[in-house]
């Protein structure tokens, strides 16, 4: 009877063993995984305005590390399109550290602004400016004081 308990108990150990090892492993991997997309081949550009689409890995890294990206596109034949593009700049320039803007000049008929960050995701086609301002205030991730009181 002794010899069977014995057994029982080496098998538990051994059991509960290979589960302790797992879990760690589980966190070393994750954690090496999560050390190398965070910094190793994945850059932002130095300029918070670009003329280019970032690719989905750094939009990935961008919301990771708190940052909004806000892809505008815009006809450069619409005036309306173009102090749009103004105005989404000194938004941009406000906040340059955490706004990506991304302005995607092509032949659209009205101008479209999408904002995403890691609070989610706003698309807007001819928005006014009041609504530019609430939609990027809706994702920022630490958005001004104005956002909170300009409803008062």
């Amino acid at each position: 009877m002794k010899l069977k308990v014995k057994r029982y108990v080496w098998v538990g150990l051994a059991l509960m063993g290979i589960m302790l090892m797992s879990t760690f492993a589980s966190t070393f991997i994750q954690g090496f995984s999560m050390q190398q997309s965070a910094g190793g081949s994945i850059s932002l550009p130095e300029s918070n305005i670009i003329d280019y689409e970032l690719t989905k890995e750094q939009e990935v890294y961008a919301a990771r590390i708190g940052k909004t990206v806000i892809k505008f596109e815009y006809s450069t034949a619409c005036v309306v399109c173009l102090s749009q593009k103004t105005f989404v700049e000194s938004i941009a320039n406000q906040f340059k550290d955490q706004v990506i803007l991304e302005e995607i000049a092509k032949d659209v008929s009205v101008p479209a602004l999408t904002a995403t960050s890691y609070y989610g995701r706003k698309v807007l086609a001819n928005a006014t400016n009041d609504e530019i301002v609430d939609a990027v205030c809706v994702v920022l991730t630490s958005p001004p004081i104005f956002c909170t009181t300009k409803n008062i």
